[in-house]
């Protein structure tokens, strides 16, 4: 998978943290990634979402969540 340059591509398995980083603003993140089906469910459910944040997101993010 191609990864942009600049931002860092984030992973997200739970979805209590999903549905938080889908609560924000949607100028400030962005899926990354095509959603595949594989056995009938889709990759994201078994792997999780990928996501890149703005700066201002991933500073969020880092106080929220790590």
């Amino acid at each position: 998978m191609d990864m942009p340059s600049q931002n860092a591509v984030y992973n997200i398995r739970a979805q209590e943290i999903r549905d938080w980083i889908e609560e924000q603003p949607t100028v400030m993140w962005a899926q990354y990634g095509i959603d595949e089906i594989y056995e009938g469910k889709p990759i994201s459910a078994m792997f999780g979402q990928n996501y890149v944040f703005t700066e201002e997101m991933e500073a969020w993010f880092t106080l929220r969540w790590v």
